[in-house]
């Protein structure tokens, strides 16, 4: 016997196809099981209240003592921001007992196969008591707790709806409800309408009542065997059982008298015995279900209806804000569940997304994570946590120079492509050049550079080396066409070694990559902007990125305490990078490896035709290996122009939320992760509202705080 943990779905964003799916699962229950064709459904409805929150935070939080003095400061005003902006929830565990002739992992395939996310348990159904002193229909447990059991009506009436047990789910004291689902195989199903149509139709009464009722009980037998008969559907009998509880006997009578109001399908009037409890509870499937009739299609309601109550429960991770239900939505950007840590991030200016980015960033250190970040506006001012934690890299400037040539790649052949694409960007050759001609000379030249040095700790070449290159290349060939395009590459290699761009690119790098600081900030407002210079600004782009690469493998293979820490690597206004093939590729392997050196990469633009980049001679974009490789989404204001691109790149959004990206307000985002979307509103503390804030008020006001948190934290 197996015991399975079903996660269900939202109503509101649940597609038809999944709730579809399920029905096949009860119509083929007597082929999948290995006894008789059962199974059930326990549902553990109880309040999710803020301090399962903090204590789940708690669990994954650094330890105080190894945090800085201001990020310690930080973890007790989130500690205060969860207990404040987290509301107590409805929630429900939902838990299936089934006898699979298949193993566990089987099972689960079979069942997501048919819409069921699930997940095999090892563990045994516990029994919300140690144990009960029995009268018959009511039981009081030690510690004063009274008890009752109330059931489904064999007869119902009426019509099922997938919400029919939601206000039960939503009640305001805990609930454990069971739902006993069995299958009836096809040919006992024909054979007991048959005999019930023959029944019906020797009805012998004189009555005319009777008569009636029989005329209508042979119409629906009729109707039913050619339901059954046209589209596969069975017959099954269900059976739905309530535990209330109450403090006593007076609160429990008034919770049964809730519960049968509440109910979406008719309970029975008294209570029966308490020993159902231990049926309920059991880890085994029913024997039999003596209940309701009803047809696949109504069992896909019965059923159902609590996999279309999704409220969250997570707590392994930083709360980041609340869904449409005021659920609490955790994200934790390392779980070894996802299949990558990355995430795509899309808003246009002033959505809140780069300071929901650096909300999410912030939180996590708490847990331990560091950071790199490229600001494409000079708005990140992360200067409050202190010297101690934060480095920030003005770029573009004489102090952070940055070499085109430098190593930033594993392999030698890698390395001298991913140069020549930074040439290329920077116009030194051009692929009409003597066709061909131009790329040859400058690969030979590179390879000779690079060759003798590759392996070692000696400095890279740099563009004034190239340069002399070119220059001797032209002296050795004075009459020939490869002296020619020596001669006009050095030429325009004569900008970056001795005219306007010099200071930016005319030696070795100056910029620190050893990201020897928790939090590294790259401010690359100061680069050419790329309605003015994008080729340049993509050159050096691709430049800090495999430099920040290689800083964290060099990193990862060091002595240094926090070799082994997770790493949040941000860059905003990605499609810059995506202009050349050679860098864009490049970037999308470091986006598709970024899980095995335990990085998460966020990468982020406005929107999806910035992010993806220019489309090449066979029509595909850059960026889309990253789109497929992001394991999570957050989708920030769009503009309606964007419909297209979201319809095409997002498809599986439902409607309800994809209509909502046109519509949102500052802070609001669509989230997609693993399993679930969601509507959020992110949530930041008065603190994190402030200190983040690029508003210039703000930040003499953060001065201020901060300058007052950090005196406290030192006394």
């Amino acid at each position: 016997m197996s015991i399975f943990e079903l996660f269900p779905y939202d109503l509101d964003l649940v597609s038809p196809g999944n709730i579809a799916a399920g029905k096949d699962f009860w119509a083929k229950l007597p082929d999948l099981a290995a006894g008789v064709p059962t199974a059930r459904l326990l549902m553990i409805a109880s309040t999710f209240e803020p301090k399962h929150v903090l204590s789940g935070f708690q669990r994954m939080a650094v330890p105080e003592q190894g945090l800085p003095t201001m990020i310690r400061g930080f973890k007790s005003i989130f500690e205060q921001h969860i207990m404040g902006a987290t509301q107590a929830t409805r929630s429900m565990r939902l838990l299936m007992v089934f006898d699979s002739k298949q193993g566990d992992a089987s099972t689960e395939k079979i069942l997501r196969s048919y819409g069921l996310r699930a997940r095999a348990l090892d563990e045994t159904i516990q029994i919300p008591f140690t144990s009960m002193e029995n009268k018959w229909n009511r039981g009081i447990s030690p510690d004063g707790q009274h008890w009752a059991v109330v059931e489904s009506t064999v007869q119902q009436s009426g019509v099922m709806h997938l919400s029919y047990l939601h206000s039960l789910l939503s009640l305001d004291f805990p609930l454990w409800m069971s739902i006993d689902i069995e299958t009836m195989a096809k040919r006992d199903s024909m054979s007991m309408l048959k005999i019930k149509t023959t029944s019906a139709r020797f009805e012998k009464s004189k009555d005319m009542e009777a008569q009636e009722d029989a005329r209508d009980v042979s119409n629906v037998a009729v109707a039913l065997r050619k339901e059954i008969q046209s589209s596969g559907m069975a017959l099954h009998h269900f059976r739905l059982r309530v535990l209330v509880s109450g403090n006593s006997a007076a609160q429990l009578n008034e919770r049964l008298q809730i519960v049968r109001s509440n109910s979406g399908i008719e309970l029975q009037t008294w209570e029966s015995e308490i020993g159902l409890v231990s049926e309920m509870f059991s880890s085994d499937a029913p024997a039999g279900v003596r209940g309701s009739l009803t047809t696949t299609r109504g069992i896909l309601s019965a059923a159902g209806s609590p996999m279309v109550f999704r409220r969250r429960t997570s707590t392994r991770g930083v709360l980041i804000g609340q869904d449409s239900n005021q659920s609490p939505v955790i994200m934790n950007l390392f779980d070894p569940n996802n299949p990558s840590y990355n995430l795509l991030c899309l808003g246009q200016s002033g959505s809140g997304k780069t300071f929901a980015i650096q909300l999410m960033i912030l939180r996590h250190m708490l847990m331990g994570c560091r950071a790199v970040m490229v600001d494409p506006q000079g708005n990140i001012d992360w200067s409050f946590l202190g010297k101690d934690v934060t480095e920030t890299i003005t770029l573009g400037t004489e102090k952070a120079r940055l070499n085109v040539l430098e190593m930033t790649d594993d392999e030698l052949p890698q390395q001298v492509e991913t140069v020549l694409s930074r040439l290329k960007l920077l116009e030194i050759y051009r692929d009409r050049d003597s066709d061909s001609l131009a790329r040859t000379i400058l690969d030979h030249c590179l390879s000779e550079m690079y060759e003798p040095i590759w392996g070692t700790d000696i400095e890279a070449p740099t563009l004034l080396h190239l340069h002399r290159r070119l220059k001797q290349m032209e002296s050795d060939n004075p009459a020939d066409e490869i002296g020619t395009t020596a001669k006009l590459m050095a030429y325009r290699l004569s900008r970056y070694t001795e005219g306007s761009q010099a200071d930016l690119f005319c030696g070795q790098s100056t910029v620190d990559l050893s990201l020897s600081a928790p939090i590294t900030v790259f401010d690359i407002s100061r680069l050419p902007s790329p309605e003015t210079d994008g080729n340049l600004r993509a050159a050096l782009l691709s430049i800090l990125v495999g430099g920040t690469s290689q800083g964290i493998k060099r990193m990862r293979r060091s002595n240094h305490p926090a070799r082994n820490a997770p790493m949040i690597w941000f860059i905003d206004e990605m499609g810059v990078l995506m202009r050349d093939p050679v860098i864009a590729s490049n970037t999308s392997y470091e986006f598709k490896t970024a899980r095995a050196r335990q990085v998460s990469m966020i990468v982020a633009d406005q929107d999806l035709h910035s992010l993806l980049g220019r489309a090449d001679e066979h029509g595909t974009h850059h960026g889309l290996p990253m789109l497929s490789n992001a394991a999570m989404s957050m989708i920030f204001f769009q503009k309606g122009a964007e419909r297209g691109s979201i319809d095409t790149y997002f498809p599986d959004l439902p409607p309800t939320l994809k209509e909502r990206i046109f519509h949102q307000g500052l802070g609001q985002c669509v989230l997609q992760m693993p399993g679930e979307v969601m509507a959020v509103n992110i949530q930041p503390s008065p603190f994190e509202g402030i200190v983040l804030s690029s508003c210039q008020t703000d930040r003499d006001r953060r001065d201020e705080i901060v300058k007052k948190l950090r005196s406290q934290l030192e006394v």
